[in-house]
């Protein structure tokens, strides 16, 4: 089993029990184990601003996948769960992102591993943050990472008392 961490987030309907749903379907699947997920977080559109508020959060496990059939899973999960894809960075029912898949580097037209744009997302960071505090993406800390982002990242809110627990 190799280590793997997800983005999941939703601005659209009802955000929450899209995420869950996803986590949910995550888990069931026999070659994913998920093990913790990060507290959910309303924030701010990324990309094109006039849209609604998102919720998002990081969920880590294991599974027995290779990248490319994990990303086949994810993707027919956001399928299943009504996703359609329209404009990039647009209104989105889930959006499942793989951001780590144990310290393997990939880089093909449709999958880069890790995310190339962790870096930059307050969003991803953040709730990243719960689930992996000892983690360094291009050797820097997440403490250093974040203290450089934008003013984005103190509009991020922590939604208190939603979590995902396992099934």
């Amino acid at each position: 089993m190799k280590p793997v961490i997800f983005s999941l987030g939703s601005n659209i309907g009802n955000k929450v029990n899209h995420i869950n749903s996803a986590l949910d379907a995550l888990h069931a699947n026999q070659a994913i184990e998920l093990e913790k997920a990060s507290a959910f977080y309303k924030t701010p559109p990324w990309g094109i601003e006039e849209q609604d508020w998102f919720v998002n959060i990081c969920a880590k496990g294991k599974t027995s996948l290779e990248a490319e059939n994990l990303l086949a899973v994810i993707q027919k999960i956001e399928k299943e769960l009504g996703r359609e894809k329209t404009i990039r960075w647009g209104p989105r029912l889930i959006d499942i992102d793989i951001l780590f898949f144990g310290d393997r580097k990939i880089e093909k037209q449709h999958l880069t591993i890790p995310h190339k744009s962790i870096v930059e997302r307050a969003f991803v960071l953040i709730p990243l943050k719960d689930i992996a505090p000892n983690i360094n993406i291009k050797n820097k800390s997440l403490e250093q990472l974040i203290s450089v982002l934008p003013e984005e990242a103190n509009t991020i809110q922590k939604m208190p008392d939603i979590t995902w627990k396992l099934p």
